[in-house]
């Protein structure tokens, strides 16, 4: 299956998140992206692993009483 290539408006509706908070995670390295044609880009790959890492994490205990 080919990668979609996803402009960050693209990526911000599938995160339902603004196009600045996936900026932020882009710069921020947590989301690889690149430049393609001068605009910044995310490989739906990338997108998918970045969704699949938050899944992966070890929840954190409830508190105790």
């Amino acid at each position: 299956m080919a990668t979609e290539i996803l402009y960050l408006n693209e990526v911000a509706a599938r995160l339902k998140r603004s196009r600045k908070a996936v900026e932020w995670l882009c710069y921020s390295g947590q989301l690889q992206s690149g430049k393609l044609a001068g605009r910044r880009v995310v490989r739906s790959d990338a997108l998918d692993r970045f969704i699949n890492a938050a899944f992966e994490s070890p929840a954190a205990a409830p508190a105790s009483a």
